[in-house]
């Protein structure tokens, strides 16, 4: 996985947070979406400190396209 890049929704917590430590521990850049600002952030450091290059948070609503659209956009 190193140089793949990936987005995990849900990322926060869970099975996506489980999914979005493996592959940062595969060497994929990482990007986790999902609504709560303080966990995204949290799980940007924890992610940050297994060497993930380059985490990021996408705060966004799954449900609403157009927040989807602006996360990435962002």
């Amino acid at each position: 996985m190193a140089g793949a890049a990936a987005c995990v929704s849900g990322g926060t917590r869970g099975m996506g947070r489980a999914t979005a430590e493996r592959l940062a521990a595969e060497g994929a850049r990482v990007a986790v979406i999902g609504r709560d600002r303080g966990a995204l952030d949290e799980t940007v450091e924890a992610l940050r400190a297994r060497g993930c290059p380059d985490p990021a948070a996408l705060a966004a609503d799954l449900t609403d396209p157009v927040a989807v659209e602006a996360a990435f956009e962002a």
